[in-house]
């Protein structure tokens, strides 16, 4: 379920005005708050290092990026952008267990290595870089193949924008751990459409699109719609 997070109302404000927009000014998120208070919040989301003081002003980090699915964020045009990396060997496919995340909304035992990634992140750098750090090299023949673009629905009426991006790439051993075969896949619990996405992407080199539609309940995060 949703942690509980608490925070004055300034702070809140700060965090939304923020949000994905990289930088702003003092002025240009206090508004009309009088300055001494809007002053002491910053200095408190500061010392949780949920923000930063640059040259320009005030951004978030990334720790305060965590929390934004947790904000009603409608005016935001900057989602979540999360990459994924498919690595092939013959047939088979690298799957990680799902880590314990309280902010990942998609259920699933299995997935492939994942990173968040900030606003002004590379897509393909962070891709090579999940690569190197899961196998101690850099990827030979690295490929986008698909994007997912999906809508996290919270209880309390609030969503959250989501962008998954799939590359794909295959290298010749399977060394380590948590390789399956292709044709056992279907019987594991994985994220939602991981399974068809990875037989899509293993097979077909054009660029798969596709939609998830996920609501909240009593019960957690559930997907309600699934497209390709």
């Amino acid at each position: 379920m949703r942690p509980d997070y608490s925070f004055h109302p300034i702070q809140e404000k700060v965090l939304k005005e923020l949000g994905y927009s990289g930088e702003k000014s003092f002025s240009e998120i206090k508004g009309e708050t009088e300055s001494n208070k809007f002053s002491f919040h910053l200095k408190e989301l500061r010392k949780e290092e949920l923000i930063e003081k640059t040259d320009e002003g005030y951004r978030l980090t990334s720790k305060g990026r965590e929390l934004l699915p947790y904000f009603d964020l409608d005016g935001t045009h900057h989602p979540v952008v999360v990459v994924d990396l498919l690595v092939f060997s013959d047939e088979k496919v690298y799957l990680k267990p799902k880590e314990d995340d309280p902010l990942d909304p998609f259920e699933g035992d299995y997935r492939a290595p994942s990173s968040r990634i900030g606003k002004n992140d590379r897509l393909e750098e962070k891709a090579r870089e999940l690569f190197r750090e899961e196998f101690g090299r850099a990827p030979e023949n690295l490929a986008k193949s698909g994007v997912f673009d999906s809508q996290v629905k919270f209880s309390d009426g609030s969503k959250q924008h989501y962008l998954v991006f799939y590359f794909k790439t295959e290298i010749p051993e399977e060394p380590g751990d948590n390789w399956f075969q292709l044709d056992e896949i279907k019987n594991m619990n994985l994220l939602p459409g991981l399974e068809k996405t990875t037989r899509k992407i293993r097979w077909d080199d054009s660029t798969l699109m596709g939609q998830w539609d996920i609501k909240e309940d009593e019960d957690g995060f559930k997907v309600e719609k699934l497209e390709f």
